[in-house]
């Protein structure tokens, strides 16, 4: 599962260190992913290294049994292992569970987990969780390093800091099974959505539907983005394999995992507010970024793609139940660990919302919460019997020919602006270095009396450097055009002067010139029209 920041209090902006030991029901629903991933594994057993990303790794400790049999699966030949999750993920205690689980290569186990923690080679960042990769491409040369070493280990286990609806996590075309459970229904673009009477946006207390037609869009926006990232990691032939919490029914009907778990939860909420104990804006602060999805809704970007999206074909989809993996037969410890789970993934959350009662009641509230939320469990513990529901999905990456590979290009180059744009906001010059072509420009503000041009990677540090003034430099997209061997990129362009304070806020429209699946030329402009003048003057 991903994890959220809220930057200004660490406590209030990452999951428990022991997340694994508090969710079952994601190591449940991950298992449900190995036969398929085992399978495909055994498809390219002659590759002479296979390739896996799981995503939304956490802390990695569900990850473990899936590494173990893949490495027996593949029986000494070398297999790469990357687990990936936000930049603000706990990496420092997933390398630790990997290192006391599968040792290192150093004592001759045949395991390798890199980065190291004090690895300060470029591409390796470190937001005070941990060391790990930033891009694809500093991961999948550290990779490839890794073999390199005598003697050569059998698996090198890495980790990768790349928001999933962002970029790939590894080169494009390099990987053979990208794998994942209960990490697929968070939504990163949800910012100022409320989800007014519910915990979780769409379920039947969020009665507004105005509001859970603004979370359907969002999520069926980043559900085609994480598809067309996976599209653009996978090799031909590889799949993508997720197990997601999901929705029996659409509409008011809505219902996913912890059905009953959220109505109790709203129902506390609301009782509180009516009572004076919180303010309304702290009842409506309790929102989980959610969108737990039907089928029709995971099915529709294949189906209006003609079949496929970003060459990805759905090979399967089907929902499944588990029993709660918490369960017991004595209510009180059924209820006590059931909690234990909410806190794992809820208590960040729940803390800063209680905050705006005053910091210093945030904790007592918390506290009281969870305790009336366990009273109540275990007063009717088989109301959360039955309370998962998740969809199996299986796509598989075609080689596309005619009309497909066309289409298929066109959203390469989709997902590739989109890494670019990462890429900028994070200021990764190595990453960008990765994604231009060696003779590379990049024109800002076009039709200024003197444009200033950068070339090549140098261009790139340059233009850094030349912005080293500013604290904030941020490009806000609202819509990336599709305009076949061109991307026009449409948003606002954000800074602010780190001495001064002076702000920009400035219209943005960049025209993306592709070739040969890298950057070849960026051309920004203060109009639209202009932008698209452009393409059509080079065309």
């Amino acid at each position: 599962m991903l994890t959220a920041g809220t930057g200004r209090r660490p406590e209030l902006s990452s999951m428990a260190d022991d997340y694994a030991r508090y969710a079952l029901s994601q190591r449940a629903a991950f298992e449900a992913t190995h036969p398929a991933v085992l399978a495909t594994a055994r498809m390219f057993a002659d590759e002479p290294v296979l390739r896996v990303a799981d995503l939304g790794a956490a802390d990695g400790v569900n990850s473990h049994g899936l590494i173990r049999d893949l490495a027996q699966e593949r029986a000494g030949r070398p297999l790469i292992y990357t687990l990936v999750d936000l930049p603000t993920n706990t990496w420092g205690v997933a390398a630790d569970h990997l290192r006391q689980t599968f040792g290192g290569a150093a004592n001759g186990s045949g395991v390798v987990v890199i980065p190291a923690s004090d690895d300060d080679r470029p591409g390796v960042a470190d937001d005070g969780k941990g060391a790990h990769y930033a891009s694809p491409e500093a991961n999948g040369d550290a990779c490839g390093r890794a073999f390199e070493h005598s003697p050569r280990p059998a698996v090198a286990i890495s980790m990768a800091g790349i928001p999933l609806q962002q970029a790939p996590c590894l080169p494009p075309g390099s990987v053979h099974v990208a794998v994942t459970g209960t990490a697929m229904h968070w939504i990163a673009d949800s910012g100022g959505l409320a989800s007014t009477g519910s915990v979780f946006p769409g379920y039947p207390d969020h009665v507004d539907e105005a509001e859970r037609q603004a979370w359907r869009v969002a999520a069926a926006r980043q559900w085609e983005r994480l598809l067309e990232m996976r599209a653009m990691e996978l090799a031909p032939g590889g799949r993508f394999i997720a197990a997601l919490p999901a929705s029996a029914g659409p509409g008011p009907e809505r219902q996913g995992p912890y059905a009953e778990l959220v109505r109790t939860m709203n129902q506390i909420l609301a009782e509180w507010r009516s009572g004076g104990r919180i303010g309304a804006a702290t009842a409506a602060a309790v929102v989980v970024p959610v969108w737990m999805r039907t089928l029709d809704e995971i099915r529709a970007p294949f189906e209006m793609g003609g079949g496929r999206i970003a060459g990805l074909e759905l090979e399967s989809a089907e929902l499944f139940r588990l029993d709660n993996p918490y369960w017991d037969d004595n209510p009180a410890v059924f209820a006590r660990r059931y909690v234990r789970s909410v806190s794992a993934w809820g208590r960040p959350l729940l803390l800063r919302a209680f905050a705006r009662e005053g910091y210093d009641r945030a904790h007592g509230l918390l506290a009281d919460f969870l305790g009336e939320l366990e009273q109540r469990i275990a007063d009717a513990p088989d109301r959360y019997r039955w309370d998962y529901i998740e969809a199996l999905v299986v796509c598989r990456k075609a080689a596309g020919s005619g009309r497909d590979t066309g289409q298929a290009m066109s959203q390469e180059n989709l997902a590739l602006a989109r890494t670019v744009v990462a890429a900028f906001n994070r200021r990764d010059v190595p990453a960008l270095a990765e994604m231009v072509t060696d003779d590379f420009q990049w024109i800002t503000w076009t039709g200024t009396v003197q444009p200033t041009t950068y070339h090549g990677a140098e261009g790139i540090a340059s233009y850094f450097r030349d912005s080293d003034v500013w604290e904030v430099l941020n490009l806000e997209v609202q819509e990336y055009r599709d305009l076949g061997d061109e991307v026009l990129v449409v948003g606002m362009f954000h800074a602010r002067g780190g001495g001064s304070g002076v702000e920009i806020h400035a219209p943005y429209y960049s025209a993306f010139f592709m070739s040969g699946g890298k950057l070849a030329r960026v051309l920004s402009f203060r109009t639209e029209a202009e932008a698209l003048a452009a393409v059509e003057q080079r065309e």
